[in-house]
């Protein structure tokens, strides 16, 4: 038979503190606080949007009409251009 081993023992694991309730309070209070806290930014996001959405929908016909109106100039001032002579320019 062999020699009993020489290893020490494993260490024991200390149980953790316990929490005073105030101290759990404390943290769900605070975890409440930033889960309402989340919601609202999501709200104000949710929004946001919208607003971007229907600000890009009430300008796009604006736009529309904008380039329109340069294709059209363009197109008038590349035919007086081309075939008006320079003295009624």
């Amino acid at each position: 038979m062999g020699a009993p081993s020489s290893k020490p023992a494993a260490p024991v694991a200390v149980p953790p503190k316990q929490l005073s309730e105030q101290t759990i309070q404390n943290l769900l209070e605070v975890q409440s606080k930033e889960l309402s806290l989340r919601s609202k930014e999501m709200d104000l996001r949710l929004r946001e949007m919208d607003n971007n959405s229907a600000h890009a929908e009430k300008i796009l016909p604006a736009q529309e009409r904008d380039r329109e109106a340069v294709a059209l100039m363009s197109g008038r001032l590349a035919f007086t251009t081309l075939y008006l002579p320079a003295s009624r320019l």
